[in-house]
């Protein structure tokens, strides 16, 4: 029973460190889109520097989430799905991986 505990500690340290990981409140300028493909669209326009473009999107498919505490849903290569709590209620957008950092 003693060997027991030594193997299940170490494995609830580490579940709660990953939990805590996975969430926190966005720090600077980021921004979360409606889906996967609009964060990616947005990302490009930026890096591209078309800087009308973000503007559209920013004022129909994404939105600032700066200072807001999430908990991170999905993840993929280069974004992650998060939910954010706003006037509203809870939303999933989708923004960049820098922002679980």
């Amino acid at each position: 029973m003693k060997h027991l505990s030594w193997t299940i500690a170490p494995i609830v340290v580490l579940a709660a460190a990953t939990a805590a990981a996975q969430s926190g409140v966005v720090k600077g300028d980021h921004v979360g889109c409606l889906t996967a493909r609009m964060y990616d669209d947005y990302a490009y326009a930026k890096v591209g520097g078309d800087w009308q473009k973000t503007d559209e999107m920013i004022n129909s498919l994404c939105f600032g989430i700066e200072g807001r505490e999430f908990t991170v849903i999905e993840s993929s290569f280069f974004a992650v799905q998060i939910e954010v709590m706003t006037a509203d209620g809870a939303v999933t957008p989708w923004t960049g991986k820098d922002v679980i950092r």
